[in-house]
């Protein structure tokens, strides 16, 4: 009976370790440092004086979801109206990750979809892992009509760069306790 019962505890200790294992994502490798994962408060360094916020959650799945400064038209002059960017991150290196994002461009006095928008990034941690820097590539995909915008991932995509390579840092967000302000 002790024979049955050592064999059973084996197999669910077995059983829980692989559950376990299963559980942890594999962009997560193990001694490399705390991961990208969680939200962050990114600043975007355009020029001198000119810095635009995004918030940027990365998922341990992969995904990312971003809040940009420029939605909506958030921006003097801006020629457009763009949605919340999607995306997919991985690490590319120790401490190194690499995102790319796609976003929908609308003209701001038609609301018609004119271009897709990507934004790429290059990131690393900076100091420690609540700090991070990195540089944003930005490129938008022309739509010949707003019912016939080109594919976004085909790799011959006529993409058409927006803007110099912009320098950015974040810094991760942690949680406030909830009560009154002092």
């Amino acid at each position: 009976m002790n024979r049955h019962l050592a064999a059973g505890a084996r197999a669910a200790g077995i059983a829980l370790a692989l559950l376990l294992a299963g559980s942890v994502s594999p962009l997560a490798a193990p001694g490399e440092g705390a991961n990208i994962t969680g939200t962050w408060w990114l600043v975007g360094q355009y020029g001198p004086g000119m810095t635009l916020p995004t918030l940027v959650t990365y998922h341990a799945d992969g995904t990312s979801a971003a809040s940009d400064s420029i939605m909506f038209g958030g921006i003097p002059g801006f020629p457009f109206k763009i949605t919340p960017l999607h995306g997919v991150w991985e690490r590319t290196g120790p401490g190194q990750f690499g995102v790319t994002s796609l976003m929908l461009g609308f003209d701001p006095d038609t609301n018609l979809l004119v271009a897709i928008g990507r934004a790429r990034a290059d990131i690393r941690f900076d100091g420690d892992f609540d700090h991070l820097a990195g540089m944003l590539y930005g490129e938008l995909l022309f739509c010949p009509t707003p019912f016939s915008c080109p594919n976004p991932t085909d790799p011959a995509a006529p993409w058409i760069t927006t803007t110099p390579p912009v320098p950015f840092t974040a810094i991760r967000v942690r949680r406030v306790p909830a009560g009154l302000l002092p």
